[in-house]
């Protein structure tokens, strides 16, 4: 099938607000849907027999489930109920588009729940919902939805949101550097500000135990050594995550 962030797919600003019959309101709820999808059976439509019998185009000697002759923009389906081996070729827009979403019949009330037919047990059909736009239909893996589309928590009219997910990513990276200053800065490092943090607590809250200079300017000199030795080796521990 089509991609999902190909031509006729998804587009830059749409507003998705449910796959099948999964609400998405978060980026999390996405892939919480998504996952959902992946690990469930696939969902099927209600649909009425009268639509069935209008549209059914099924070719009668049909193989490896094949009962569209790979007709441009049918799909097979079949019954919920296993018992009943008939498949069906209908329009697939017209059946995701007029229907509810269901797993049995007694899901659909006087219609038929009818299953897409897969060809593969990877795949599946999907009903992507937009606003105010046409549902997006997708046959084909999970995976391949996961590669090509990225979802955002934002919407604007005036501009793209890619724009404000950047800004967003910036102003983290922002945070995590000074945080990480922040805590280099108390680290009784050599040549930063905890080196001097450490000599103002050890000789204002030491000296009365310790009374003797040299004794209170080893004791800082070791904990600037063991603090100059973390900072180090936290620093080389990133660098090694960062090129591994």
């Amino acid at each position: 099938g089509t991609g999902p962030a190909q031509k006729g797919g998804l587009m830059l600003g749409d507003n998705i607000f449910s796959i099948n019959d999964c609400l998405v309101e978060t980026v999390e709820d996405w892939n919480h849907c998504l996952q959902k999808e992946m690990t469930d059976q696939q969902s099927g439509f209600c649909v009425s027999k009268e639509f069935i019998k209008q549209e059914n185009s099924a070719v009668e000697n049909y193989e490896n489930l094949n009962c569209c002759n790979n007709t441009t923009g049918n799909l097979c389906f079949r019954h919920s109920d296993a018992k009943s081996k008939q498949l069906m070729c209908l329009p697939a827009r017209k059946v995701a588009e007029n229907s509810i979403i269901c797993s049995e019949n007694r899901d659909c009330r006087d219609d038929l729940c009818l299953i897409p037919v897969l060809l593969s047990e990877s795949e599946r059909f999907l009903k992507i919902q937009r606003v105010l736009k046409k549902p997006v239909l997708y046959l084909g893996t999970i995976q391949e939805v996961f590669a090509s589309v990225a979802v955002s928590p934002w919407t604007s009219e005036s501009t793209s949101v890619q724009y404000i997910d950047m800004y967003e990513i910036f102003l983290g990276y922002i945070f995590a550097f000074s945080s990480g200053l922040a805590v280099m800065n108390v680290i009784p490092f050599f040549y930063l500000d905890g080196q001097f943090l450490t000599e103002c607590v050890v000789h204002n809250y030491l000296s009365s135990c310790i009374p003797k200079v040299s004794q209170r300017s080893s004791i800082i000199f070791n904990l600037k050594m063991i603090g100059s030795l973390i900072g180090c080796l936290s620093m080389c521990a990133t660098l090694l995550k960062m090129f591994l």
